[in-house]
């Protein structure tokens, strides 16, 4: 994060030469008027480490202020002195027309900034001194009569440049609100004594800029990050144009506003501010709210006003990132937003008010058509090589995600490349892989990942329950073409999302069915138990369920709501404020569903307890019969992996366990584990000691005329 300043070391080399001459030229002339006043020796009072009595009287002298301006105009070397540091200040000015207006001294570029005076200036190079030439550590303890005071302080900057004659003048070069101590260009160490005595020096910060390398603050570097490029799309572009021509009209009538953009996380924030800046020709820094609140406010202020400045630039809080304001970050925000007179950048969710400066900047949601601009730009040469319409259709990633999941595409393609190759393209696996990977830890702490394991063989079904499921997949395929390209979007303000309900008994293959359509469509899938997302508390189920789909959004995440019976129930007939607000909690999960730009199912085992109110506002509705026989039949053929030996069942016998498709399921697992302690292979009586097993479980009787002679 370096920034170095286009000027030549020669130059700056000559600049400091003269000036650091024309210091000693000063010290040389103090000196002069010292040893004229001296009556004791400094040497040997530091030694004995006393006041001298010689010593004593001469500081209780009364102080003739003129006294020594008329040595300095009258002694014939002190004369000289003056002369040569005259001089030397004229070959600086040379200096500086040689230089021209291309170039300027770093000097006088903090003079410029920070609007200080000759004063303030010569007080920057007598704290660069000792830096730059160790011998004037020496020379400031013995000009100070005392040889542990070898460092710059008020006391010597007066005694060497110039003492103003009223006390109030005196303060207002080195008070708290002053330019050289509210942008910490010096820093007065804080410890016991006058403050006039106290240790003087430049932060690193401003010597390397006096040297003509101009960086982030240290202090800062950790908080404040350089944004990369933006991807922006037509909508984002404009809004940035806007924002631009605004500034410009609020800057000619005073400082830099603050501009507040509102929208959705990850909604354009970013980029419109990077837009604007590399517009106004500055940089754009990225404060972390996290780390600030842990700082020093009023110093973090003066660095943040200072580094504006130094390196032309301006910052973005992105408020949207942040989950809860602490009453430590709300206080940093009203600093930021009333003391202030950098460019500062907010990203929030909603308006701020009754701010000064402030300037309420509104984001629309990104359309289709802005995500698809921001893919192409993002993949640039891989774009035409994949299907692009699909991914965005079916991740709803603002412009930080979408470059965050390129990026992670081609470390995916790296991972993979042959030795031999030089590079490796995108392919679509690559991106898609990346996508699941970029969405699916958000809701890790919310809802439990199925990692679905079945395909649609695996499936035993009736033909009419079986294509409801086909139908739901191809609508989540090609929602990119009917809703964007034939235009369907334009009559659907809601209502666009997939909403689904599947209903049977427990073991009928729910779950199952949407495993079967999480793999076919290669999409994360999370279950989420609507038991415990409920909650008694007003207005709790409804937070519970906005954060599982503000997780989801962006990756379009198959959302399987299991136990929706703890939300649904026939409410038509309200009898009381807990029936009415359970319609309000069921409204709104529906609503939710209907927004959402994925796939949502829910799950029942009671149908006939749901309002056909509620049902007329899914999309699809498939039911998951008991199995009869025929097809009991058929997942026990379908129940053993293949690589599990078989030997000879009978399944027209074990077709007779009026059983569900999931407890089939189990007895077949468990004969395996019965089989592979006795001998290897999968028999009728390994699949009966399990099947009873089972029933028992079950609290279910089973008959010998089931099971036969086993």
């Amino acid at each position: 994060m370096m920034m170095t300043r286009r000027f030549e070391q020669t130059h700056l080399d000559r600049y400091f030469q003269l000036e650091l001459a024309r210091l000693r030229a000063l010290l040389k002339r103090r000196v002069l008027w010292l040893r004229q006043q001296w009556h004791h020796s400094p040497a040997q009072d530091a030694l004995n480490g006393i006041v001298s009595d010689r010593h004593a009287d001469w500081l209780l002298t009364d102080t003739d202020r003129d006294a020594e301006q008329r040595f300095y105009l009258e002694n014939p070397s002190a004369c000289d002195f003056t002369n040569r540091a005259e001089a030397l200040k004229n070959d600086v000015d040379r200096l500086r027309e040689q230089l021209g207006s291309k170039q300027t001294l770093p000097m006088d570029v903090l003079g410029h900034v920070f609007g200080l005076g000759a004063f303030e200036r010569d007080v920057l190079l007598l704290c660069a001194a000792p830096e730059l030439d160790g011998d004037f550590q020496a020379l400031f303890g013995y000009v100070q009569d005392n040889i542990k005071r070898d460092f710059p302080t008020i006391h010597l900057a007066y005694a060497l440049f110039g003492a103003p004659r009223s006390v109030p003048q005196l303060s207002a070069r080195f008070n708290a609100n002053a330019p050289l101590r509210r942008y910490r260009l010096i820093q007065l160490r804080d410890e016991p004594g006058p403050i006039a005595l106290r240790p003087l020096s430049l932060p690193e910060r401003i010597l390397d800029y006096l040297r003509g390398v101009n960086h982030l603050d240290m202090n800062l570097q950790q908080h404040a990050l350089p944004l990369p490029p933006p991807l922006l799309s037509p909508t984002l572009k404009t809004v940035g144009r806007r924002v631009v021509r605004a500034i410009e009209l609020s800057r000619s009538r005073g400082p830099f506003p603050i501009v507040n953009i509102i929208g959705d996380k990850d909604g354009g924030q970013r980029e419109v501010a990077s837009q604007v800046a590399e517009e106004l020709r500055i940089k754009l820094f990225e404060l972390n709210p996290t780390s600030l609140v842990e700082q020093d406010v009023t110093a973090l202020i003066a660095l943040l006003e200072r580094e504006a400045l130094l390196v032309q630039a301006a910052y973005l809080m992105d408020m949207t990132q942040v989950d809860e304001v602490s009453s430590r970050l709300k206080r940093l925000l009203d600093m930021l937003t009333t003391q202030t007179g950098f460019l500062l950048f907010l990203g929030n969710h909603q308006r701020i008010e009754h701010a000064p400066r402030l300037m309420n900047v509104h984001l629309s949601r990104l359309n289709n058509q802005d995500r698809l601009v921001m893919w192409q730009s993002a993949l640039d040469n891989a774009a035409p090589l994949l299907d692009i319409p699909r991914i965005v259709q079916q991740f709803r990633f603002g412009p930080t995600g979408v470059g965050q999941a390129v990026a992670t595409a081609h470390n995916n393609a790296a991972m993979h490349i042959d030795i031999e190759q030089q590079s490796q393209s995108l392919s679509m696996e690559d991106v898609w892989a990346a996508c699941r990977q970029q969405s699916e830890w958000q809701l890790d702490d919310l809802a439990q990942r199925i990692d679905p394991a079945y395909v649609w063989d695996d499936l035993v079904l009736q033909a009419e329950e079986l294509a409801q499921l086909h139908e739901i997949a191809q609508q989540v395929h090609y929602r990119h073409r009917v809703y964007v390209e034939w235009g369907y979007e334009q009559k659907l303000n809601r209502g666009r999302g997939i909403s689904v309900l599947f209903s049977g008994a427990s073991g009928t293959g729910k779950t199952m069915a949407a495993e079967v359509l999480a793999n076919a469509l290669d999409l994360p899938l999370y279950r989420i138990d609507l038991a415990g997302v409920v909650n008694k508390y007003v207005g709790e189920t409804e937070k519970n369920l906005r954060r599982i789909f503000a997780a989801a959004e962006q990756s379009g995440t198959i959302l399987f709501f299991d136990e929706a019976d703890a939300l649904f129930g026939k409410r038509t007939d309200v009898k009381d404020s807990h029936d009415r607000y359970a319609n309000i909690e069921v409204n709104y999960l529906l609503q939710l569903m209907e927004n959402y730009s994925g796939l949502a199912i829910l799950a029942t085992n009671r149908r006939q307890s749901l309002d056909r109110a509620f049902l007329r506002r899914l999309r699809f509705v498939v039911d998951f019969p008991f199995p009869n026989m025929n097809s009991r039949r058929r997942i026990l053929q379908r129940a053993f992996p293949e690589h599990v030996p078989v030997g000879r069942l009978d399944y027209n016998q074990l077709a007779q366990m009026e059983i569900a498709g999931g407890n089939i399921h189990t007895i077949a697992l468990n004969a395996t584990f019965f089989a592979a302690a006795d001998g290897g292979v999968v028999e009728m009586k390994h699949v009966i000691a399990a099947a009873r097993r089972e029933y028992a479980k079950m609290d279910k009787l089973d008959s010998n005329s089931m099971f036969g002679e086993y």
